[in-house]
């Protein structure tokens, strides 16, 4: 091979390494971009890769154990990672577990021993997230949802929907309600 094929060869291998990092960089910077459309507009219309049941798999998964029972799920971001965080207990242990929304990738997992009597969510008969940001953002002016979170209050399944710029709302969580 010649020295010109040589120099050739290496031009074209640096071009495509620079159109690589060209895209590596704007797919950041278009995920930068989106968090920042999402922290702004809400997340209400957005589908993250990961849905409550998918989290929820993945947490039984990354726990496994039979008897666990998943009594909360939060719904939040940290510096522009949405994650869920599930926690579960079983009969001597609470279980902690976040899950990165978008990759399902376990951000956290942490395990105490549990000591109040907790109550399990029943899955089969709660509505959806989207179906309580829905009902939330039928009940405001303008509204856009940051997050929210999935318990049982004073023995009843909650939604708390998080909104930007106004106050919280409760939405009762079962498909009934």
């Amino acid at each position: 091979m010649s020295d010109n094929e040589t120099s050739n060869s290496e031009v074209e291998t640096q071009e495509s390494q620079s159109k690589e990092t060209n895209t590596d960089s704007n797919s950041q910077k278009s995920s930068s971009t989106e968090d920042q459309n999402l922290k702004k507009d809400g997340i209400q219309d957005y589908q993250f890769e990961l849905s409550l049941n998918d989290a929820k798999e993945k947490f039984e998964d990354t726990v496994d154990d039979q008897n666990i029972k998943i009594k909360e799920v939060n719904f939040d971001d940290d510096r522009g990672t949405y994650y869920y965080e599930v926690t579960g207990f079983d009969k001597t242990n609470e279980y902690d577990v976040k899950i990165d929304a978008e990759t399902g990738e376990i951000l956290e997992n942490k395990q105490e021993k549990e000591d109040d009597q907790a109550v399990a969510l029943e899955f089969d008969q709660i509505k959806t997230p989207e179906e309580a940001m829905k009902d939330a953002l039928n009940q405001v002016d303008n509204g856009r949802v940051e997050g929210w979170e999935l318990t049982n209050e004073n023995g009843r399944a909650i939604y708390e929907i998080a909104l930007i710029d106004q106050d919280d709302l409760e939405i009762p969580a079962f498909k009934n309600e």
